[in-house]
């Protein structure tokens, strides 16, 4: 191999398969370093799968899947792929070393590879081949699911299963009882094969072994494994129903597609922030790649509390509040002004914890004021049945499935926020507007693919604390934190990613002749937030 190929220059060889072989490189204007997978053109049908693999590979944008940077063919006919390479340690690997992995690791990688599965399964593409050697844990705690070589459109044949040699395509141990018996595959296919690759990360063994190919095939077409309650390690229940109904034989059983898998990780994560899920698993790399011959694991038996995380650690939200009114106290007062905001700030905490504990209820039953008629539009059901509304931070109650569609009317006159979290996107939309008749009414309509596709052109690396400002009118200078000699945005303002800490923050919204508008509150890390703001004429000025 020539050390120089086109723009790339050639550091190592990382890896070798049956199809390609992996190279580290390095783009030298860009001083990007890249993987480089070559397959040799001499072997039509190796060459074939790659071309598809690198169109399939190149339509996908998602922080766990692999960016794809270029495709190109040599003098002679050898294929290269060049994509981003991951720095870090395949699961496979943690598994021969440390025998399995911790429950709380194990459900956050398996939940970063279903939203990778999700983004696939939404563009129609089957992995056909999820196992833990093809799942990489890189050292800033990103999981990436790398190798769409057998990779499918879900409308081809799937009963092009087998090669001219009669060879099944993809790894045995972790095929589903479909793929096993050569029947048509679905998006299901691959989560029976995640349920797998679950169970060997918690027990440290495959759930299906045999000694011949063929009985394995077999015991995988019947569904014959043994149950995770007998295993050896301790594995809470909740997850052992996930896991087992992941890998239901009974398509009926099974999850019926990713995004209900997601939903169930999540619970069992007890919503953690993605910025705690990557800590906890940049944490859990260092760890397992530490020099230490006696490295301690336990940490990772527990999930991550709000303290834990660099970017968390300031106080509670509620506490937050108080320090921040705190700021501004004089320091010649300071003993008494500070008595005050601890007040403040215990107030704050009642009140907040009441409301929790749900012993100090917002009614949703009292008198209407105002009317805001809510539509959401999606594609995908889970995505609005995991909607959570809230109006001026009480949450809005709702039973059964949500179609998008809602009517809002107990606002308070004068200033009113309604903020609409989707935590399967990952991101909130705020809308801020003023209401000063009782009568007054407001349309809001969401296109929540658009916001999704919007989101997926930012790579999680790249990611902090990300603002989307409209306003009407438009023309407003947004500022924040009282930096009023810098303009942060012009409304309307695109998304951009500001160089500050996810924690509480003012944004202050000016436009002559409109009433200046200021939102506070707490922001998280990784929030993409779309605000909306109805100005209102000063009728002073």
């Amino acid at each position: 191999m020539e050390n120089l190929i086109q723009s790339y220059e050639i550091t190592k060889q990382i890896g070798s398969g049956g199809m390609a072989t992996v190279f580290m490189g390095r783009h030298p204007s860009l001083d990007r370093q890249v993987a480089i997978k070559v397959v040799k053109g001499d072997n039509r049908d190796k060459v074939k799968r790659f071309a598809r693999e690198a169109v399939l590979s190149a339509a996908l944008k998602q922080e766990n899947l692999p960016a794809i940077y270029d495709y190109f063919v040599d003098a002679q006919k050898n294929h290269y792929l060049v994509m981003e390479y991951v720095d870090g340690i395949d699961v496979s690997d943690i598994i021969k070393t440390r025998g399995f992995v911790p429950h709380y690791a194990a459900v956050m990688i398996a939940r970063e590879v279903a939203r990778g599965l999700e983004h696939m399964h939404e563009k129609g593409i089957i992995h056909r081949d999820i196992k833990p050697s093809n799942v990489r844990l890189s050292k800033d705690g990103q999981v990436k699911l790398m190798d769409f070589g057998i990779a499918k459109q879900e409308d081809e044949e799937a009963h092009k299963n087998l090669t001219s040699t009669g060879i099944i395509i993809g790894t045995p141990s972790y095929m589903s009882p479909e793929q096993a018996s050569g029947d048509k595959l679905t998006t299901q296919s691959d989560i029976f094969s995640l349920g797998t690759m679950m169970y060997e990360m918690l027990t440290g063994k495959k759930p299906f072994s045999a000694d011949s190919n063929l009985t394995l095939i077999t015991l995988i077409a019947q569904g014959r494994y043994e149950p995770l309650d007998r295993s050896q390690v301790s594995i809470p229940k909740p997850l052992i129903r996930i896991v087992d109904r992941a890998m239901s034989k009974n398509l009926d059983s099974r999850y019926q597609h990713i995004g209900l898998v997601i939903k169930d990780l999540n619970q069992y994560l007890q919503s953690i922030s993605q910025s705690q899920l990557l800590h906890f698993l940049m944490q859990y790399y260092l760890t397992l790649t530490s020099k230490n011959k006696n490295p301690d694991f336990s940490p990772f038996a527990k999930l991550p509390h709000v303290a834990d995380t660099p970017e968390h650690n300031e106080p509670p939200d509620e506490l937050s509040t108080g320090e921040y009114i705190a700021k501004f106290y004089d320091k010649g007062k300071r003993k008494k002004k500070i008595a005050i905001a601890a007040a403040v700030t215990l107030i704050i905490t009642v009140v907040t914890w009441l409301t929790w504990k749900g012993l100090w209820p917002f009614d949703f039953n009292g008198p209407a004021f105002g009317n805001v008629n809510l539509s959401l539009k999606s594609d995908k059901t889970d995505v609005l049945n995991d909607v959570r509304i809230y109006v001026n931070d009480n949450e809005w109650p709702r039973s059964g499935n949500f179609d998008g569609k809602a009517t809002l009317n107990h606002f308070q006159k004068g200033r009113n926020a309604l903020r609409i979290k989707f935590p399967i996107l990952y991101q909130n939309y705020e809308y801020n507007f003023t209401l000063e008749k009782e009568n007054e009414s407001k349309d809001v309509t969401l296109d929540l693919d658009k916001l999704s596709a919007l989101l997926d052109a930012y790579r999680g690396e790249s990611r902090r604390l990300g603002f989307a400002v409209n306003t009407d009118p438009a023309g407003a200078f947004v500022y924040i934190d009282n930096d009023f000699k810098n303009i942060f945005a012009k409304t309307p303002s695109p998304l951009t990613w500001p160089n500050i800490r996810a924690t509480f923050h003012k944004i202050s919204i000016q436009k002559d002749g409109f009433r200046t508008v200021e939102i506070e509150r707490p922001f998280s890390p990784n929030e993409l937030l779309n605000i909306h703001v109805d100005l209102v004429p000063d009728k002073k000025k």
